[in-house]
């Protein structure tokens, strides 16, 4: 469905749930015989329908969409949540390197499944009682259909057509620099006179959230020099072993950066090689 490096992967539904409950409005994505046909619309989520849920929502009677929309082709819902802009000035790295570039963070769940149109009158009414109700939750006067004449709410709902998604497929991504070192990842960096936050509070919240791992360094010196393993040993084992990190600490002066994606076991391995003869040389 997404471009999704496994870095800004998330997977735990209970999160990509709440993420979309989170979200007011999103993106309905179906096909048709000219080509992709889109709608925003706010949508509800049943979690507990199916083995990822159902989503629910209704598109204006003259959207063609709701007619135009081949049936025995998936629909997807993409709800964009918080995202904001990320200055190179933001890096310690900059002043370090200079080897840095602006990029994009953001937050997004994409949902994909069959779609269904209805335009029963009882089923249009239960969907927008209960729209009404979540986006009306709170308020000090919370507003109900039934504070509209009757007749003016039956003439509204024909003007509807609502919509059912049974999930099959969801995916997260969250694409908040865990690709970046971790002075990189600090949530603010003086840049001259100005103090810059490259990451927008709800997309901190959403990072907040994500699981924690360790740091992932491993000193391949002590491993090497001690005893316990030779260059050549530890140099595998941990090759094996970094599937995941984005560091690997060599020494005290001497850090490894992988890159994150299982793909680059050789780039690792031949890291890690470079990085043992380095060590070796500088204690022989």
């Amino acid at each position: 469905m997404v471009y999704l490096p496994r870095a800004f992967r998330v997977d735990d539904l209970a999160q990509l749930h709440a993420h979309i409950a989170q979200c007011g409005l999103a993106t309905l994505v179906t096909t048709g015989a000219a080509g992709p046909l889109a709608s925003h619309v706010p949508m509800l989520l049943d979690a507990a329908a199916g083995g990822h849920g159902r989503l629910l929502g209704h598109l204006a009677r003259a959207n063609a969409q709701w007619q135009e929309s081949d049936p025995s082709k998936p629909a997807l819902a993409i709800f964009m949540g918080p995202d904001a802009y990320v200055s190179p000035s933001w890096y310690p790295s900059k002043a370090e390197s200079g080897r840095v570039v602006p990029t994009w963070n953001y937050a997004v769940v994409h949902a994909l499944g069959p779609v269904r149109f209805f335009d029963d009158a009882a089923e249009l009414r239960a969907l927008v009682d209960r729209l009404t109700d979540r986006h009306e939750r709170g308020r000090s006067k919370p507003w109900q259909t039934t504070d509209a004449p009757e007749r003016f709410i039956e003439s509204q709902l024909k003007a509807i057509v609502g919509f059912e998604i049974v999930i099959s497929g969801i995916e997260g991504k969250y694409k908040l620099s865990q690709n970046r070192a971790e002075p990189d990842q600090a949530e603010r960096q003086s840049n001259g006179d100005e103090q810059q936050e490259p990451f927008h509070p709800a997309l901190r919240a959403r990072r907040s959230a994500l699981p924690t791992t360790s740091s992932d360094e491993l000193d391949i010196a002590a491993a090497a020099t001690s005893g316990v393993a030779s260059p050549a040993i530890a140099t595998r084992v941990l090759a094996s072993s970094v599937r995941s990190c984005r560091y690997v600490t060599i020494s005290a002066r001497l850090t490894v950066r992988f890159p994150l994606s299982s793909y680059y076991s050789v780039v690792r391995m031949r890291t890690l090689e470079r990085a043992m003869q380095a060590l070796e040389q500088q204690n022989p």
